[in-house]
């Protein structure tokens, strides 16, 4: 599945900015209101990724998950070693 995303976004780089619309870069801090968007394309060359042969063996499974609470945002990440770099 991420090779597919890869030759898609390789063939047509804008396809994600272009459905994810203009989505902030962040937030006021005086206003608390949404600035900017748009700018997805400046930040992210997809025309530059290598052939996904190239780095499929670099990528295997990670497991992510957060929890909320009055004391803040908790990260849990599990990444174990691709089976193809041991």
């Amino acid at each position: 599945m991420v090779g597919a995303i890869f030759s898609v976004l390789k063939e047509n780089p804008s396809l994600l900015s272009e459905a994810l619309g203009d989505l902030p870069e962040g937030i006021d801090p005086e206003t608390g209101l949404p600035v900017g968007g748009g700018r997805l394309n400046e930040w992210f060359d997809f025309k530059l990724l290598p052939e996904f042969k190239k780095i499929s063996k670099y990528l295997h499974y990670t497991v992510m998950g957060a929890t909320t609470s009055d004391s803040g945002i908790r990260f849990r990440l599990f990444m174990p070693t691709p089976p193809k770099l041991r």
